[in-house]
């Protein structure tokens, strides 16, 4: 491989990472163009040495750069009681990997394609999931949000309680904890159900309320133009 030849590959290389990663800087996401240049970049790199020393075995250097990055892509995975976030970076992330590898392969094209397709998926897809999520709650979908008051000490209880309720007919948005004193805390979860189920409502409620530590709980139908939970302590 020339070094003209090296350098259209790693320069092709980096900018189709950092389009990749300015979509999601500019969604603010935890992981910016920064990584994914990295990322793409040190795949490439690796393979490049596979090219260079003539193995037999090129795939081997590829497919470890594949596990490699899978571990990367699990330390920007956050679970947070029922919420997980970070997983959508995560698959981007491992797609930038591929990037790198198409690049150091010389197949180009196929690299700039996959970009486009990447960056279809953040965007348009990103577009049509709300849509969708927005026909749902007009189908008999109803937004409560449950607001408990507790001591400290028995915030992890209440919240195991709220996630063990988890099921196909009441999901669970968004559970949010605040300190408002030095030893109390409000916790804001945010719940969907459909009408005909508003009784798993009360049921967990009837929950709630038993748990030790309570010191006031309330519940209420949200604004389905509401987007985020208040911070009401």
């Amino acid at each position: 491989m020339s070094y003209q030849d090296l350098l259209f590959r790693i320069t092709t290389c980096f900018l189709l990472a950092f389009l990749i990663g300015f979509e999601r800087q500019y969604r603010r996401r935890s992981v910016g163009f920064r990584t994914y240049a990295l990322v793409s970049i040190g795949s490439f790199l690796f393979v490049l040495f596979s090219f260079y020393n003539d193995t037999d075995d090129i795939s081997r250097i590829a497919s470890q750069v594949v596990c490699g990055i899978g571990f990367l892509g699990a330390g920007v995975i956050l679970k947070d009681g029922s919420n997980i976030k970070g997983l959508n970076t995560a698959a981007t992330l491992w797609c930038s990997a591929a990037i790198g590898i198409l690049c150091a392969s010389g197949l180009i094209l196929e690299a700039t394609i996959g970009t486009v397709f990447i960056l279809i998926t953040n965007i348009v897809l990103r577009f049509v999931g709300r849509k969708m999520d927005e026909t749902l709650r007009h189908k008999g979908e109803v937004t409560y949000r449950i607001k408990v008051k507790c001591y400290k000490s028995n915030r992890d209880n209440i919240r195991s309680v709220i996630s063990k309720n988890v099921t196909p007919e009441l999901k669970i948005i968004n559970v949010e904890s605040h300190t408002f004193e030095e030893n109390k805390v409000a916790i804001i979860a945010k719940i969907i159900v459909l009408d005909s189920n508003s009784h798993l409502i009360e049921e967990l409620i009837n929950q709630i309320n038993l748990e030790e530590g309570v010191l006031s709980l309330g519940w209420d139908k949200e604004d389905k133009n509401k987007e985020d939970i208040d911070e009401e302590i």
